[in-house]
């Protein structure tokens, strides 16, 4: 079977995996290097209103100022996680996946494979990202458009 990726780019892409496990220990390991306070709070700002959405009916949904989009993966979510204890480590992992699907498909659409990991790399590496992972919608919004591009 006819490999889809040259081998440069596969060790790229095993490259960047790696890094991600390690920032990944980094971030969430029992060493606290960077102070990040990664507790949701479903108390303040825009929490409530996520965490309350009422999918009653219809007129409900339509009605909200909010989208229902991150209400129901609220909801899903919740399902297994009801305190959202490990939500930071789920937007971590997304956010890694994100970033392993887009250099991919940079590569696959023929970009240089180095500049595509440089690329891929420092969105992994930077720190302001790191702020988001507890948040409600900063997080998503960029692991959906990651996936978009």
């Amino acid at each position: 079977m006819k490999s889809l990726l040259p081998n440069e780019s596969k060790s790229f892409l095993n490259v960047l995996f790696l890094l991600q496990i390690l920032i990944f220990f980094v971030i969430f390991g029992p060493f606290d290097f960077f102070n990040l306070d990664l507790t949701v709070h479903k108390n303040k700002g825009d929490g409530p209103s996520y965490l309350n959405f009422s999918f009653e009916n219809i007129n409900s949904i339509l009605s909200d100022h909010r989208t229902f989009g991150l209400p129901l993966i609220l909801k899903m979510y919740m399902l297994f996680d009801q305190d959202l204890t490990y939500w930071s480590i789920f937007n971590f992992i997304l956010f890694a996946f994100s970033i392993n699907f887009f250099l991919y498909s940079l590569i696959r659409a023929g970009f240089n494979s180095l500049f595509s990991f440089i690329w891929c790399f420092s969105l992994l590496i930077s720190y302001n990202l790191f702020l988001y992972f507890s948040y409600w919608t900063e997080i998503l919004s960029i692991i959906f458009c990651l996936f978009s591009l």
